[in-house]
């Protein structure tokens, strides 16, 4: 990667360790080696069932300890879901930066966007993390925080409300041959829906677009829209990542944009491998920092997509005739 692709990624990442932490449910973490010490947030510290959360984890470590978190660090069971931001597949946000005041020092941080399926007083999900050269694996817990999941029923209740039935009209006599109606207009119904059934073929499966296609529906996006673009972005760059993971045959959906970018460069041409570093570069302000660029910008940075996407089909047709 270049030296300016790397000041500008390094920048992005520094703005994303300026935003307040999140205030709700907060915990010290237990299971940490003794070198690393931090927090678990979980904001707002309370929910109803389905809505979601962000926990934040926090760890202050020497500088020269190396804190490494895989994508599927958050250990979560299925009364958990992993959200996606801004509607993006699920994904891991962390960054390591070093204390301005105290260079020997350094905080990573991660971010997911979860929620619970359950009501009560949750605990919130472990992490797992890895310390060192060695990558020595640790799982890490918020002791005393929980999360408040709030349910979707009144107070007292703890089952659905059964429907009521139909009462007969006060002073009126129920017929006892009402069931007998309802049952010959049952079966009429029956007989009704026999005879206009008909063997219907199954619909052909839509084919999944492309990342060329989906390069071009973003193109018709409202572009000038703030709230749109950083969504936008988040396609682009995962649109880019599938067109070359099918070039190279290869999941790297586990990695970081900066790792991606690193393993996905080796394999070009330089020319194509600063294009793409650049790409990336202007993306990740968009997506971890405050940048929010015009409408012209943004199809500048589409048109590049583009071109990267085009690229990498057009190699992959020709490796498959």
């Amino acid at each position: 990667m270049s030296a300016l692709a790397r000041l500008a990624l390094a920048a992005s990442f520094a703005a994303l360790g300026t935003l307040a932490p999140p205030r709700g449910a907060q915990g010290t973490l237990e299971g940490a080696a003794p070198e690393v010490h931090g927090t678990l947030t979980a904001a707002p510290g309370s929910a109803e069932v389905g809505e979601p959360v962000v926990l934040e984890l926090t760890l202050v470590h020497a500088a020269n300890t190396k804190v490494r978190l895989s994508a599927d660090a958050l250990r979560a069971d299925e009364s958990w879901v992993h959200l996606g931001w801004h509607g993006a597949q699920a994904e891991l946000v962390s960054w390591t930066e070093i204390d301005a005041n105290d260079p020997s020092r350094a905080t990573t941080r991660a971010r997911w966007k979860i929620c619970s399926l359950e009501p009560g007083s949750r605990e919130l999900p472990q992490v797992e993390i890895k310390i060192g050269a060695d990558g020595i694996a640790q799982m890490i817990a918020a002791g005393e925080a929980r999360l408040e999941v709030r349910g979707v029923l009144a107070d007292g209740e703890d089952a659905p409300r059964p429907p009521k039935e139909f009462r007969p009209v006060p002073g009126e006599p129920v017929s006892a041959s009402w069931p007998w109606i309802v049952g010959v207009g049952l079966a009429v119904v029956a007989l009704a829906l026999l005879a206009l059934r008909r063997p219907k073929a199954k619909a052909a499966a839509q084919p999944r677009p492309t990342p060329l296609q989906r390069l071009q529906a973003l193109e018709m996006r409202e572009l000038d829209r703030p709230e749109t673009v950083q969504e936008v972005f988040y396609e682009l760059t995962h649109s880019v990542r599938v067109a070359l993971d099918l070039r190279a045959a290869r999941d790297r959906s586990g990695l970081t944009d900066v790792e991606w970018v690193a393993s996905a460069g080796a394999e070009l041409a330089p020319e194509s491998r600063s294009a793409l570093e650049e790409l990336f570069s202007e993306c990740a302000e968009v997506k971890y920092g405050t940048a929010r660029p015009t409408q012209w910008a943004v199809r500048d940075a589409l048109a590049k997509a583009r071109a990267i996407v085009s690229a990498q089909e057009l190699a992959l047709q020709e490796a498959s005739s």
